[in-house]
């Protein structure tokens, strides 16, 4: 503090900064795979505060980055567009998974109370071969098909023997 008279007074003064909420939370969502022509529900996105996982998120809302809650977007390979809708209070975002789809990366800005934001993309893989009638478009783990037995070969006349030593008929016992 300066005086009139030429003295001066330091004061200690203390200077708390406070992250804005964009700076403390990051909102991830889990990747979801569905089957062609069936229904997407990615769900609510889940956050973290200094990497660990947390529920207790500032009031917040979601949008897409052009701010709507409705957009057409393309899948990766730049074909494919679809509507889709994110619903701004829960940030599930729910479409119809076309035929020919591949992967979707939708990108979706979460706005806090603070006027603080950041982004987080939504990415939905579409796999021809699932089974959409065994397919719950809620779960976000559907990776494999329930009714899959795992066997994926498609020459009907491999009988799985791989031998290429035509010479050998499999028998090694040299007893």
């Amino acid at each position: 503090i300066n005086f009139n008279d030429g003295t001066y007074l330091d004061v200690p003064a203390t200077i708390n900064v406070v992250k804005n909420n964009a700076d403390q939370y990051m909102p991830a969502y889990k990747d979801t795979t569905v089957a062609a022509k069936s229904s997407v529900d990615t769900g609510s996105p889940s956050f973290t505060k200094n990497s660990k996982p947390v529920t207790d998120v500032p009031r917040h809302t979601y949008a897409f980055n052009d701010g709507t809650t409705k957009m057409t977007i393309n899948d990766k390979s730049g074909k494919n567009p679809v509507t889709v809708t994110i619903n701004k209070t829960s940030g599930a975002i729910t479409f119809t998974a076309p035929d020919d789809a591949t992967e979707y990366d939708i990108p979706v800005t979460v706005t806090y109370k603070d006027g603080s934001s950041n982004t987080a993309t939504a990415k939905v893989f579409v796999n021809k071969s699932l089974d959409p009638t065994k397919v719950d478009p809620t779960n976000s783990d559907n990776n494999t098909n329930p009714g899959d037995d795992g066997n994926h070969n498609t020459n009907p006349s491999d009988n799985g023997n791989h031998n290429t030593n035509p010479g050998n008929n499999g028998n090694h016992n040299t007893n």
